[in-house]
C-alpha cells in the first residue's frame, strides 16, 4: 500500500498524461492542481473522485479511458470493492469476459455481499449464452452435454477450464468435430486472452489443440501456441502428445521402425503409461495383419509355382509318350 498523500500527488502528473493522449478528466480539472491536497483531505476522497470520473466515461462509452483511470488506482494500491465492481463490469461492457473472470477472486477478497453478488450475476448472464451456443452444437452433432455442466453449476472462475476440459472428453471419446467447435466457440466469445487463463486452463487447452491438430484442426497460429507452451512443461501426457508429433513425422517419412522405438523408449521411461501401450499393441496389430497378408500372399504364389511346375512336367512326359523312342524303349512295359 503505498503512502496515504501519494495519490494525490501523483494524480497531476496523471491528468497530464492523459491530457498528451487528448483525454481530459473533466470532473477532475475543475479545480488547479494546487488545489488537490485542499479539495481531498484524505486519500479515499481522492479515490472517489477518479472512480466518479471512471464511471462517467464508462456512461458515455469511452470504455478505454475509463479502464485506464480503474486500472492506475488499482496499480497504486487502493483496493477497494467498488473499484474491482467498476473494472469488472467495464471489462464485460468491453467483452473481455476472460478477464473479468479472472479478477473475481480479488473482489471476493474485498466483498462478500452485494457488490460481489451483483457482478456474478452479470457474469452468470454471459456464460449462460456461451453454454447455450455450445449446446446448440452438441444437439447438432447429437452429442449429449453434462447436467454440471450450467452457470448454476460452474464456478465463474472456472468456466474457461470446464469447457476446455468438456471439449477434451468429446475428443478421447472419438468426437473430434465436435471438440473442435466447443473450442472455436470458447475462443469467439468476446475477447480471447491467454494470459488471464489459469495454468490448468492453458495445459488443457494446449494438449487439446495438439490432438486435434492430427485430425481436424487446420489452424497453424493455434497449433504452434499449444507446441510452444507444452515445450514448457514437464509433465508426462505434455512428453506424451509432443512425442506423438515426432511419431507422426517419422511415420509420414516411413520410417516405422524409428517411430515405434521412440514409443518404446518412452514406455520404459513411463511404465505405467496406458496410451503408449495402447499406441503399440495397435502398431504391433497392424504388423501382424501385414504379415499375414505378405504370407498369403506367399503361399498364392507358391501355390501358382507348384502348379505351374506340375503342368510343365505333365507336359514333357505327355510329349515323351507321343514319341517312338519312348515307346520302342519299353518304358512303360
Amino acid at each position: 500500500m503505498v503512502k496515504q498523500t501519494e495519490l494525490r500527488n501523483l494524480l497531476p502528473a496523471f491528468l497530464t498524461a492523459l491530457e498528451r493522449d487528448g483525454v481530459v478528466c473533466d470532473g477532475l480539472k475543475n479545480e488547479s492542481f494546487s488545489d488537490f491536497q485542499d479539495k481531498w483531505v484524505s486519500e479515499e476522497e481522492c479515490l472517489f473522485a477518479v472512480l466518479r470520473q471512471a464511471i462517467d466515461f464508462h456512461i458515455r462509452g469511452d470504455l478505454t479511458t475509463s479502464l485506464r483511470l480503474l486500472q492506475w488506482l488499482i496499480d497504486h494500491g487502493l483496493a477497494h470493492a467498488l473499484v474491482m465492481d467498476n473494472f469488472i463490469r467495464v471489462l464485460v461492457a468491453s467483452e473481455r469476459f476472460c478477464e473479468a473472470l479472472a479478477c473475481l477472486p480479488r473482489l471476493e477478497a474485498l466483498d462478500q455481499g452485494e457488490i460481489l453478488d451483483g457482478v456474478r450475476q452479470c457474469l452468470a448472464t454471459h456464460v449462460q449464452t456461451l453454454l447455450g451456443n455450445i449446446q446448440q452444437h452438441v444437439d447438432v452433432l447429437n452429442g449429449s452435454l453434462s447436467n454440471e455442466m450450467t452457470s448454476e453449476n460452474i464456478l465463474l472462475i472456472d468456466v474457461h477450464y470446464r469447457i476446455i476440459l468438456l471439449a477434451s472428453n468429446y475428443c478421447l471419446a472419438g468426437h473430434s468435430l465436435l471438440a473442435l467447435v466447443i473450442l472455436e466457440e470458447l475462443k469467439q466469445w468476446g475477447v480471447w486472452c491467454w494470459e488471464a487463463l489459469s495454468e490448468e486452463a492453458k495445459r488443457s487447452w494446449a494438449l487439446l489443440v495438439v490432438r486435434l491438430g492430427s485430425d481436424v484442426l487446420n489452424d497453424m497460429n493455434w497449433y504452434d501456441s499449444a507446441l510452444l507452451f507444452l515445450k514448457g512443461l514437464t509433465c508426462e501426457e505434455a512428453s506424451w502428445q509432443l512425442l506423438l508429433v515426432d511419431v507422426a513425422f517419422l511415420k509420414d517419412l516411413g520410417d516405422e521402425d524409428q517411430a515405434q522405438d521412440l514409443v518404446l523408449q518412452f514406455l520404459s521411461d513411463h511404465p505405467n503409461h496406458q496410451e503408449s501401450r495402447t499406441w503399440l499393441a495397435e502398431q504391433q496389430l497392424v504388423d501382424i495383419r501385414a504379415d499375414l497378408q505378405e504370407s498369403v500372399a506367399a503361399s498364392v504364389r507358391d501355390i501358382d509355382q507348384a502348379y505351374a511346375r506340375d503342368a510343365l512336367i505333365l507336359d514333357y512326359f505327355l510329349k515323351l509318350i507321343d514319341s517312338d523312342d519312348l515307346v520302342s524303349s519299353g518304358s512303360f512295359s
